[in-house]
């Protein structure tokens, strides 16, 4: 009768334990690597994806994405454009002139349904309204941005050139605040986080949003045409995590989240974390889900971003496509194979069954 010696017993139970543990280091050395670029710095507007990393919602889809902090919406689509970010997220306008001069990129999806975009001022010196601007100095978050963008057609929509207002990027921190006290800006653009911050704080401030002169869908999350007929996969594995990501910041502590992601970036604002979890609140309101958890299909609108990922567990009803006018909807499904459909009719927008809707918040 043979005998087992311990030494024979350490080297079987290495064998096991090596066993059991190699799996586990093959899957972690399987996430894909993949950039994504913000429209502007880090922000705790951007919870969605900061959270989704730091969460660990990209990586339970297989993906570890580096987030890139960008200089303004146009920077972001030239580095999306660059290959140097897979998808980016930023202003619906500068991916349309982007798309105007024959870049090669498509909204795929929407964040936010309405513009977070806020301008505030002194009520010493207040600024209620575009035609308030004409001749003052206008704080932007960047040129390019979406401050700089909303502004330009602000302007324009009450038959003012650009040059009507002179204007600073000075981003989009509520250290503006100062700037305006100093009288060395009039007025400043900025996310709807920043202007709650204020409000926090107990500032004075007089602030209006820009979607009262300037309707619009908020925030979209872009990428080239080429990674949308060839990766179909990959950007419903984006947009689930992100999704998952928000239904967490939802439900989760905020400040539990400001702080997890404040461990990985320079968030602005986080060294206050209860303003901060405040102003990751509001902008949350701006935006909706309809990614239908029971099957993984991609929807979007050709031009904009028809897919909303956003706040609840539910799917909302009216979305981006109520903005899309005659545009074709396609829907991308898992077997990579796009089916173009006819435009959606007003009434059936509205509808509980159509997943490239959602309601306006």
């Amino acid at each position: 009768m043979s005998t087992i010696s311990r030494r024979h017993l350490l080297v079987a139970g290495s064998a096991i334990i090596g066993a059991g543990t190699f799996p586990s280091a093959l899957r972690a050395q399987q996430l894909r690597q993949i950039n994504f670029i913000t429209p502007l710095n880090y922000l705790i507007g951007y919870a969605p994806s900061l959270n989704a990393q730091a969460g660990g919602h990209f990586k339970k889809e297989g993906l570890d994405v580096t987030i890139l902090p960008g200089k303004g919406s146009a920077v972001a689509v030239q580095q999306v454009i660059a290959g140097r970010a897979i998808y980016g997220r930023g202003d619906p306008l500068a991916m349309a002139k982007a798309i105007g001069q024959g870049a090669p990129i498509i909204a795929f999806a929407t964040i936010s349904h309405r513009s977070p975009i806020m301008v505030y001022s002194s009520p010493k010196k207040p600024v209620r309204n575009v035609k308030d601007m004409v001749g003052k100095v206008i704080g932007i978050g960047d040129y390019g941005s979406a401050s700089d963008n909303i502004l330009d057609m602000m302007l324009a929509l009450n038959g003012l050139k650009p040059d009507a207002v002179r204007r600073e990027a000075i981003g989009n921190s509520p250290g503006g605040w100062g700037l305006i006290q100093q009288g060395r800006v009039d007025a400043h653009i900025v996310s709807v986080g920043t202007t709650t911050v204020l409000k926090e704080q107990g500032e004075d401030i007089v602030a209006w949003p820009t979607n009262d002169q300037l309707p619009m869908p908020g925030q979209a999350y872009f990428t080239q045409r080429e990674t949308v007929a060839k990766e179909p996969d990959l950007l419903l594995k984006i947009l689930r995590a992100e999704k998952a990501s928000v239904v967490e910041v939802k439900h989760a502590d905020g400040a539990e989240i400001v702080r997890r992601v404040a461990k990985l970036w320079e968030v602005e604002g986080a060294s206050q974390v209860d303003f901060t979890a405040k102003a990751m609140r509001v902008e949350e309101q701006g935006v909706t889900v309809v990614l239908d958890q029971r099957e993984a299909q991609l929807a979007f609108v050709e031009g904009t971003g028809a897919l909303g990922v956003g706040r609840g567990d539910e799917a909302d009803e009216s979305g981006l496509v109520q903005h899309a006018g005659p545009a074709a909807t396609c829907v991308f499904s898992s077997s990579r194979q796009a089916r173009p459909t006819r435009p959606v009719p007003a009434k059936a927008r509205r509808g509980p069954g159509n997943r490239a809707s959602g309601r306006r918040p």
